[in-house]
């Protein structure tokens, strides 16, 4: 593959550019104005001092046509070369140009010959023709022979790669933190691609500046497009991962507005009280975000306002957390907890919200499992999907309060290998769906997990592939691989 080099006005020395694109043209202007109006002395200062002729004589029609011709030739070579080599920034295209003009100088010194080889070194006898016609011929030929020898060009390359070397290390690092958690941070060994594509932009701005307009414009919207979708996925396991999430939130909040869709919410390096309230504003900015898991310890009443603002459909969380009693958010009524939860359609929730009793008007009876956590997933509105790892004593009579619950899942196990517990005499609602867990974020997860097992094993029991005893959904997935004898062998 052949490759362009290409440089800018700016970057070619300054004595190349005044003397190929100004000097060098105008004094061939200079030759054609004289062979095309004063051909008489063009004619006599074609010679040495020494061998000038004593008399003039009259320019034939014919000399007169070749001078005209000779003019023309200057116009073409001043002309071509300022308005080619200022149009362009290839050093190719340059030096191609210029090495045709080098065989033209020595074209030049050739039709000086027959004044005889003391023209060409009898400095002391030149007239002003002969300065032009071989004195400027030899520096313009030495000023080709240079450039086309790459003198003066080498440093500013250099220059302009190692501008670009410090632009690759000097980003805004807005996704670094993205970036290192999807184990796409760039080696030492892929710098240099990352420092031609700078360089080429570079030089392409530099070139116009209306094509730096245009890359500038492109750019923003690429970014604008395009970065908000690094942020599809934030889980704030991973340190760099948060700091970019917050690092966004402060600098670039359309991006989480726009990008973030799935969140998972869990670090024990930042559970501190002070920067909850941090947390929560960066989350309140994710306007799209559908899918939330948040860990007990970073659970506070302080969110449920925040997760009424988001369209949250599926969220995994610490429900009694969320909405206990709190010294500064008050406890809220059921309706009004629900109310916040309004777009939820599939919830887990950690732990037991059936061991503590709630102290309502009219409970009366002291075995009641009626608890404020219980009575705010009864009242929300949309659910239809529910899972747990520990359900109420009496499930099917819990269950009638949700008629629009399409599954109550019980995650009792952590493994697709371990074995799920009987369940023949134990249920009678056909929704309860017993099966195991192998993420902590599975219920909100874009991944496929527990719901669509469970969904599946349903279609299974309205086809009566399965029994209506039957409520475990076992493993139906590829076949697992043996596991791995960990027993130490012994000699």
């Amino acid at each position: 593959m052949t490759t362009t080099t290409t440089t800018t006005p700016s970057s070619i020395p300054l004595l190349y550019r005044l003397f190929f694109l100004y000097i060098e043209p105008i004094s061939a202007l200079a030759g054609a104005y004289y062979a095309a109006f004063q051909p008489g002395a063009y004619i006599r200062d074609l010679s040495l001092p020494s061998a000038r002729p004593a008399l003039a004589t009259p320019l034939s029609t014919q000399s007169t046509m070749v001078l005209l011709q000779l003019a023309n030739l200057y116009l073409l070579f001043a002309l071509n070369e300022h308005l080619v080599l200022s149009s362009t920034t290839s050093v190719k295209t340059w030096k191609r140009l210029l090495f045709g003009l080098l065989v033209a100088d020595f074209g030049h010194l050739v039709s000086m010959a027959p004044l005889g080889l003391d023209v060409f070194w009898r400095v002391g006898e030149w007239n002003a023709m002969c300065w032009g016609s071989v004195g400027f011929v030899y520096a313009g030929a030495s000023m080709r022979m240079a450039f086309l020898a790459g003198i003066g060009l080498a440093g500013e390359k250099e220059k302009l790669e190692k501008q670009a070397d410090v632009a690759s290390k000097n980003g805004d690092g807005v996704d670094d933190g993205l970036e290192s958690r999807s184990g796409r941070r760039r080696s030492r060994a892929t710098q240099a691609p990352a420092q031609h594509e700078i360089l080429i932009f570079v030089l392409a701005a530099q070139q116009d500046r209306s094509t730096g307009a245009i890359l500038l414009r492109v750019a923003h919207r690429v970014r604008t497009w395009t970065e908000p979708h690094l942020y599809h996925t934030v889980d704030t396991c991973d340190v760099d991962t948060y700091a970019a999430f917050l690092r966004a939130a402060a600098e670039y909040p359309s991006f989480l507005r726009l990008g973030v869709r799935e969140m998972m919410v869990s670090n024990l390096n930042f559970e501190d009280p002070a920067t909850i309230p941090r947390l929560y504003a960066a989350i309140a900015l994710c306007e799209g975000l559908t899918r939330l898991t948040v860990a007990e310890s970073l659970t506070r009443p302080a969110l449920l306002p925040v997760l009424a603002r988001l369209p949250i459909c599926r969220l995994v969380i610490t429900l009694s957390e969320l909405i206990s009693p709190d010294a500064q958010v008050a406890q809220p009524l059921a309706s009004e907890a629900a109310q916040c939860l309004r777009h939820v359609t599939h919830m887990e929730f950690f732990g037991s919200i059936f061991g503590r009793r709630a102290a309502t008007a009219g409970d009366g009876d002291g075995g009641s499992e009626t608890t404020l956590e219980s009575e705010v997933l009864v009242a929300m509105p949309a659910l239809t999907h529910l899972a747990c790892t520990f359900p109420p004593d009496d499930i099917d009579a819990w269950l009638e309060k949700l008629p629009r619950l399409r599954v109550f899942l019980i995650a009792a196990v952590s493994s697709p290998r371990d074995a799920l517990p009987a369940t023949s005499t134990q249920y009678r609602d056909q929704r309860i769906v017993v099966t195991y867990w192998q993420r902590w974020d599975e219920g909100a997860s874009y991944a496929e997990g527990y719901w669509e097992r469970a969904e599946r094993f349903l279609e299974k029991k309205r086809r009566r592939e399965v029994p209506e005893t039957d409520f475990r959904a076992v493993y139906d997935g590829p076949e697992l691989p043996p596991m791995e004898d960990s027993m130490d062998e012994h000699v």
